[in-house]
């Protein structure tokens, strides 16, 4: 056990060690690299923030029309429903004139019935499907801010020439970044 502990501590100071050359390298970048670089990095957040912008207007679009389909399905089931009222009134109607009531009255009834059932199933499923499809949106939305946000502060980190700010800018950037990648794998 003594042993695993030492091999994995090891591995993580290896680790550590690594990252901290990394970032002492990108501190040392000369001013014309570092700049360039969050040039290129402003760029390809904003292309990041293009397709995660289409991302959330796709699914947007997706639940709108799942949420038509969905009503359209509800009054699908209404119908139904008017259609068993009227041959159950049709049948109280025969009762009260003492005529004998057609089977195929009673028929009409269950088989409304039946699909009436049927249609609820359906769309609730398409109203789950909506739920999903406005939490992929909502992901890729926020993915969007994020971008967005992080374009900005790296703006500000080539006008006012200040690493600190482009590596924060690159932090957001990591938040959406995150955002995006879960969006995808809810889909």
């Amino acid at each position: 056990m003594l042993l695993c502990s030492q091999r994995l501590f090891r591995a993580l100071e290896s680790e550590f060690k690594t990252y901290v050359r990394i970032l002492i390298r990108m501190n040392n970048l000369s001013k014309e690299n570092w700049i360039s670089l969050a040039g290129m990095s402003s760029a390809v957040l904003a292309v990041l923030a293009g397709l995660s912008g289409l991302g959330s207007v796709y699914y947007g679009n997706s639940a709108t029309r799942e949420l038509i389909r969905s009503s359209n399905q509800w009054n699908h089931f209404q119908a139904k429903g008017i259609k068993a009222n009227l041959r159950e009134t049709k049948l109280e109607l025969m009762a009260a004139l003492k005529k004998e009531p057609l089977t195929e009255d009673h028929v009409k009834i269950k088989e409304y019935r039946q699909e009436q059932e049927m249609i609820a199933i359906q769309t609730k499923e398409k109203e789950q499907a909506i739920l999903h499809f406005l939490e992929i949106a909502g992901l890729y939305s926020r993915s969007v801010t994020f971008f967005q946000i992080a374009i900005g502060v790296v703006a500000v980190a080539l006008l006012t020439r200040k690493k600190y700010f482009w590596f924060f800018g690159m932090v957001l950037a990591f938040g959406g970044f995150c955002l995006s990648l879960q969006a995808l794998v809810t889909a």
